[in-house]
């Protein structure tokens, strides 16, 4: 059996350690132009970081620790993303 706890725990690091990336990236885009015609490619590659670490965050949040953390709690739950979002809302709204 899967030790649950100690993936959710090397995940939260994961996605500690990307979410500072990303918010590294959005600082550098907070004074860029958002506007296709204003930009050169350092803009564009710049812009390009900002979003692939914005999909990186997402794609941690969403397949590894939402995974992980309903498997701690459900571990015979399988389903999509979507029934794994939807199982993620429904425990959130039952602890708050």
């Amino acid at each position: 059996m899967a030790d649950y706890n100690a993936l959710l725990q090397e995940t939260q690091g994961k996605l500690l350690k990307v979410i500072d990336h990303l918010e590294y990236s959005y600082h550098k885009v907070q004074t860029l132009p958002d506007t296709l015609s204003e930009m050169d490619n350092e803009i564009m590659e710049t812009w390009e970081s900002f979003s692939s670490r914005f999909i990186r965050v997402s794609d941690i949040f969403i397949m590894q620790y939402l995974r992980t953390k309903i498997a701690i709690e459900e571990p015979g739950f399988k389903g999509t993303t979507r029934d794994y979002l939807n199982k993620a809302e429904i425990q959130f709204n039952r602890k708050h």
